[in-house]
C-alpha cells in the first residue's frame, strides 16, 4: 500500500492476515516480506499494537516446514517480535 499514512495515522492496532501460496519466492514475499513491510509501517506511524495471524507447524513433514510458506511466516513473526516485543 503506497499511502500508509491514509490508513495508519491514529490507528490503535494493526491486524495482518496476509498469507498466500504459489512458488517458493511468491510464498516468501507474501507471507514474509509483505508482512515485514506492514510491521515496519505500523511502527513508523505509531500503532501501539500489531497482531499477526500466522500458522502453527503441528506434525507437518520437514519439507513443508522449510518451504517458502513457513520461511516467510517465521520472518514475519521475527519482525513482529523485534518491533513489538510485548506482543
Amino acid at each position: 500500500y503506497a499511502r500508509w499514512d491514509e490508513v495508519l495515522v491514529g490507528a490503535t492496532a494493526v491486524v495482518s492476515t496476509l498469507g498466500g501460496f504459489g512458488n517458493e519466492e511468491q510464498m516468501k514475499r507474501i507471507n514474509g516480506e509483505a508482512n515485514v513491510i506492514a510491521v515496519d509501517a505500523a511502527r513508523e506511524f505509531g500503532a501501539p499494537k500489531f497482531i499477526l495471524i500466522s500458522v502453527h507447524d503441528y506434525n507437518l513433514p520437514s519439507f513443508l516446514l522449510n518451504s517458502g510458506y513457513f520461511t516467510g511466516k517465521r520472518k514475519a513473526e521475527s519482525e513482529v517480535l523485534s518491533k513489538y516485543p510485548t506482543s
